[in-house]
């Protein structure tokens, strides 16, 4: 037996109709498109936006931090723990490197890293740590710095489009030891960041100035549009 979309809608409060997608395509507000180098390398503090103010941490780290140690939120207290040097690999993609994990020579030995010592896959609500840096993990450890506005920034996991580092909520956002976790980004506070200097005691602007700052095209069909 068939029937028509008007007699099913006649009893139904709700259709969706074919062909259509079941995903929530409107919270996805923002994915890195400009993938050159941001910002400069070296070695920064990061406030939450977040009202509470909170600074990304690694929990506990004490210079002798371990694989999978969690990164969560603290009060600035001016230590290594608080401490994250950005290096620009290639393509716009970082790695962050805890300094509270001591250095190997001129590299620091962790790196900032989304659950690999758990699965091998990523998913939202994972959690952030720090581990052992290795080129087969680039899926869980590289990451775009990208500004949002108003001298804030999102960390966005490479691998994942609109998946960033983010506090678990704002409750979270305001304790010592708070979640981070991976987050679909939603333009919230609580999933963007000020760059402070290594200490912590000041704001710094970390851009690259895109009056010198270059940037490199690769084969392929690009649209040019005039001014």
């Amino acid at each position: 037996k068939t029937t028509t979309k008007s007699d099913v809608s006649a009893k139904l409060k709700h259709i969706l109709s074919a062909p259509s997608t079941l995903s929530n395509t409107s919270s996805q507000k923002y994915i890195a498109t400009d993938f050159n180098a941001t910002i400069k390398n070296g070695t920064y503090t990061l406030k939450c936006a977040n009202t509470s103010g909170k600074m990304l941490n690694v929990y506990d780290g004490s210079n002798s931090c371990k694989d999978g140690t969690k990164l969560t939120t603290w009060s600035k207290d001016g230590s290594a723990d608080q401490k994250f040097y950005f290096k620009h690999v290639s393509g716009g993609k970082y790695l962050i490197y805890a300094v509270c994990s001591g250095a190997s020579g001129s590299v620091y030995k962790k790196v900032v890293d989304v659950n690999v010592g758990s699965n091998g896959t990523v998913d939202l609500g994972d959690s952030f740590d720090v581990w052992t840096q290795k080129s087969e993990w680039n899926y869980c450890q590289l990451f775009y710095v990208v500004p949002v506005g108003g001298g804030k920034y999102v960390i966005e996991l490479a691998s994942k489009p609109n998946a960033v580092l983010a506090t678990k909520n704002s409750t979270e956002a305001a304790k010592n030891g708070g979640a981070i976790t991976l987050r679909n980004y939603e333009s919230y506070t609580t999933q963007q960041w000020y760059f402070y200097n290594a200490s912590g005691s000041a704001q710094v602007d970390p851009s690259i100035d895109a009056s010198t700052s270059t940037k490199t095209y690769y084969t392929g069909t690009y649209k040019v549009t005039a001014t």
